[in-house]
Parts: C-alpha cells; structure tokens; sequence
C-alpha cells in the first residue's frame, strides 16, 4: 500500500539513474526508517524507464512504477 511507504519520483536519462536519484534514494531510505513505513516506492517516467527502474531496484527501491511513453521523453522534475 502507498499510505505505508515512502513515494519518491526519480529522474533518469538514458536508461540510467543520474547521481541526484540515487541521492533521493538514499533520502528515502532513511525516511522510511525515521517514519517507520513498510517500503520505498518509486515512479520513472519516459523511454529508458525499465532499465533504469533495474537499477532503482538495485538501490533498494521494494517497488517501481514506470512509463515508457514516447510523451514522456523529455521529463525533468523541476517542471512538475
């Protein structure tokens, strides 16, 4: 369930995860221990979204959600 974990939305470029999301993926992990909650989600969006969710998983996310859409592509955080 999302309301027992912690939510993080990472950036990826080209099928890879930039050094600022794995930075909030360690964040996250650290909140989900301070806040007692059962896992660390995460949502990629954008074409690369499966490979980089590979490594998410590696990182310690317990769950991702993606999109590959085409729409996607050119996703950057600061815009949402």
């Amino acid at each position: 369930s999302l309301m027992g974990s912690v939510l993080v939305f990472l950036q990826q470029s080209e099928e890879a995860l930039p050094k600022p999301a794995l930075v909030a993926i360690e964040v996250a992990k650290r909140l989900k221990e301070k806040w007692q909650k059962g896992a660390v989600n995460a949502v990629i969006l954008g074409p690369g979204a499966s490979k980089a969710s590979d490594v998410a998983l590696l990182s310690g996310v317990d769950k991702v959600y993606f999109s590959e859409a085409g729409a996607l592509e050119k996703y950057m955080a600061p815009y949402y």
